[in-house]
């Protein structure tokens, strides 16, 4: 795995990149059909390249892209209304966008790693690296489980950075 590089390190994203992100997203998570998830669309792709791209972590293996975790930063408030089901990821997202980039909470929003490159803590590597470039120890993290590896990916994020992590209710 020595090819493997994160964005994060290299501070390096492009647009394109970010579209090929969403792109494989959408894939994987059918937000196309779900009105309540996050939107995977060209504007949140240019969005989040203008205004958040240091909380998305591209992973590449010999530079074609191979995966990504996604992070959407925002406040306890809101973080309070998305955990109890009061508002809905895609309006996270959208109350989110309008913050001042003071943020005390992190939304796990997404991770995905193509098939063959999993089981290698790569999407736990990419959101440790993130976490660690945006948060301090008073900053939360709080998560909504797609899946059963999805929940355990939660939990070892928070054990491994020691921040309080919050699940959002079933």
């Amino acid at each position: 795995m020595n090819n493997i590089t994160f964005s994060s390190d290299t501070k390096i994203i492009t647009l394109k990149e970010i579209l090929e992100t969403k792109r494989l997203g959408e894939s994987y998570f059918k937000t196309k059909i779900d009105p309540d998830q996050f939107p995977a669309t060209n504007k949140s792709a240019e969005w989040t390249y203008k205004k958040i791209q240091n909380f998305i972590n591209i992973i590449k293996y010999k530079n074609k892209i191979i995966g990504f975790t996604f992070i959407i930063p925002s406040n306890k408030k809101l973080m309070k209304y998305f955990i109890s089901n009061k508002i809905t990821e895609r309006e996270l997202y959208e109350k989110s966008k309008k913050l001042k980039l003071n943020f005390e909470t992190l939304y796990l929003c997404a991770a995905f790693i193509n098939k063959e490159f999993r089981r290698e803590s790569l999407a736990l590597k990419a959101f440790i690296k993130t976490i660690k470039n945006n948060s301090n120890k008073n900053t939360f993290l709080f998560y909504w489980a797609y899946s059963k590896e999805g929940e355990k990916l939660a939990k070892k994020i928070g054990k491994i950075t020691k921040l309080k992590i919050l699940k959002r209710k079933s």
